[in-house]
């Protein structure tokens, strides 16, 4: 046996697999959170924070649904029926708890981040307005 690689166990390649994922959706929320801030400046960071995870979590809901939707149609009904059913759960943790639970709460954000992107940009509006020519100027 010397000389040959050990092989890892399926545990330790799920949980690597595991950590990548999370990682790379940490790095994914972090971008929407970048973008939420430049795009509305005057909004709290716990803000743009709580509304880049709702988006970045319904991204990856969306993935799993698709990813099921695929699933499905590669069943053939009569033989795949169990899996057919473990698929529907699987709809419903997903798609009704969870999609559910992001949606409520960006119900609850979108208000509030609303404001600030008009506060920022009425803000903006009125700082432009003394570098532009006067209405008589411009003719």
């Amino acid at each position: 046996m010397r000389g040959l690689p050990m092989r890892k166990s399926g545990k330790r390649r799920r949980s690597r697999q595991l950590a990548l994922r999370t990682k790379q959706h940490v790095r994914f929320v972090q971008k929407i959170m970048k973008q939420i801030q430049k795009a509305s400046p005057k909004s709290s960071r716990a803000l743009a924070t709580d509304l880049a995870i709702d988006l970045g979590d319904l991204a990856s809901v969306a993935q799993k649904h698709l990813a099921h939707v695929r699933e499905l149609l590669r069943m053939t009904i009569p033989r795949d029926r169990e899996k057919f059913q473990t698929l529907l759960a699987q709809f419903d943790v997903n798609l009704l708890f969870e999609g559910q639970w992001h949606l409520k709460d960006l119900k609850r954000l979108l208000p509030r981040i609303i404001r600030d992107v008009h506060a920022a940009s009425e803000e903006g509006k009125k700082r432009n307005r003394r570098y532009l020519p006067s209405k008589k100027g411009r003719r």
